[in-house]
């Protein structure tokens, strides 16, 4: 299985949010379960062709000069792009795969939770008038749209489900043998704001399944303030 099936897999196993689609017709179950397979395999595909071309580029010494980081990630854009002379629109997200995470996404944005997920979304909303193209670069100066936990949730946990449903996770199961480490780890941890609540809620869910025993913060822990009293608004508290 590959590794972003595994990561699908794993999304799926640790978290308690039903999958979405479940009650949809089977036809549109048998065609989401191939779309999602087949942009597995083409982000797959994608990840090695990038690794190949940086391989052949000189290593990236640690720095700080942000003109030697961008002239590297420069130059293994033009490497890429040359590479994939022929990419096109719906190489990777293909029609029927867009249509799968729609299915996904929809139950997130209908149900209770819908409010804050639409919220999150206007927040980082790129101008409807930038222009993308294919091999291109995302502007610096653009959004990038942020993700719901009940959304995010929602997209992982069907990918996963409809990989399991079509045996490409057969194979997997999570450490949870007596006496074994069991961890979650967050990054960004936030402000103390209701998203950082939404992301409480979805850790509850998951130690359901995954009854982790610590967390391990992976920094940025705090935003406003490094006393004490800020740690135990902005952490301790949510």
């Amino acid at each position: 299985m590959s590794g972003l099936n595994r990561m699908f897999v794993a999304a799926a196993a640790i978290s308690a949010v039903s999958l979405v689609g479940a009650n949809a017709p089977a036809k549109e179950r048998a065609d989401d379960t191939a779309a999602f397979k087949q942009f597995g395999d083409r982000v797959q595909a994608y990840r090695k062709l990038q690794q190949a071309v940086e391989s052949g580029l000189p290593a990236l010494k640690p720095t700080d000069l942000p003109e030697m980081i961008s002239a590297y990630q420069e130059a293994l854009a033009r490497k890429i792009r040359e590479a994939r002379p022929h990419a096109k629109a719906g190489d990777i997200f293909t029609p029927a795969a867009c249509e799968a995470f729609r299915h996904a996404s929809r139950a997130a944005l209908a149900g209770p939770d819908s409010a804050a997920s639409r919220a999150y979304r206007q927040r980082g909303e790129a101008d409807t008038r930038t222009r993308l193209t294919v091999n291109g670069v995302y502007p610096d100066a653009e959004p990038i749209t942020a993700l719901s936990p009940a959304l995010l949730s929602a997209v992982l946990v069907s990918v996963a489900a409809l990989v399991l449903s079509a045996g490409g996770g057969a194979d997997f199961a999570f450490p949870l043998q007596a006496n074994s480490v069991r961890l979650a780890a967050i990054g960004d941890v936030g402000t103390g704001d209701q998203p950082q609540a939404d992301v409480v809620r979805q850790m509850v869910k998951s130690r359901a399944v995954f009854p982790f025993e610590f967390v391990i913060t992976l920094g940025d822990n705090l935003y406003s303030g490094s006393q004490p009293s800020d740690y135990e608004k902005v952490f301790a508290v949510p």
